[in-house]
């Protein structure tokens, strides 16, 4: 989907006279940088941890993504935060952190409280 919509801003662009050129080595530096960050460490990282977790916990964990663009606009661009965002952030946080538990402690184990806890139940419920 990127590419046709790259394709219509360069169409745009050649339509409405706005040059490609001119801009200072800052600017060229910062897109450079905005094209290697994001895309290539940042999807790379994510077809890495899809090699070692599941996909629908790699796509729960891009739920921070959002988190922590909030918290870089507050700390570098001075952003607002409203009670909205952050308790909105908290949920999200909250349901991140338990799906992440919920996912190790299916591959490695409940711990043995858990699992005593779950044992006593069903013995209870046998009866």
């Amino acid at each position: 989907m990127a590419c046709p919509l790259s394709l219509l801003l360069i169409l745009l662009s050649l339509a409405l006279r706005v040059p490609f050129t001119g801009y200072s080595t800052e600017t060229y530096l910062l897109f450079l940088i905005l094209a290697v960050v994001p895309q290539l460490i940042g999807h790379s990282s994510f077809n890495w941890a899809l090699r070692y977790l599941s996909a629908s916990l790699v796509a729960l964990v891009i739920l921070g993504e959002p988190l922590l663009s909030t918290v870089f606009a507050w700390i570098i661009l001075a952003e607002k935060l409203t009670w909205g965002k952050v308790i909105g952030g908290l949920l999200i946080f909250a349901g991140i952190y338990l799906a992440v538990r919920y996912a190790i402690w299916t591959e490695l184990g409940f711990p043995s409280e858990i699992q005593e806890m779950v044992s006593k139940e069903d013995r209870v419920m046998s009866r």
